[in-house]
């Protein structure tokens, strides 16, 4: 088996609970990071954006146009 194969059928196995709070948990990773490395807040809010819209794209297309 590989290792794709094992972790879609594990990801499967996951409800939507499991997801959020696997979303919170990266969330949180995020912060307790921005708190570890200041440096990291001095970046151009831009960048931000540009970040989530591109994380972002995939997601919806699947949910809005794949059938």
């Amino acid at each position: 088996m590989s290792l794709f194969k094992w972790a879609d059928e594990r990801v499967k196995m996951l409800g939507w609970i499991d997801l959020k709070l696997i979303g919170l948990a990266c969330f949180c990773l995020g912060i307790v990071l921005a708190i570890l490395i200041p440096r990291l807040l001095d970046v151009n809010i831009w960048w931000f954006i540009a970040i989530i819209v591109l994380f972002c794209v995939k997601p919806y297309y699947v949910i809005l146009f794949k059938k």
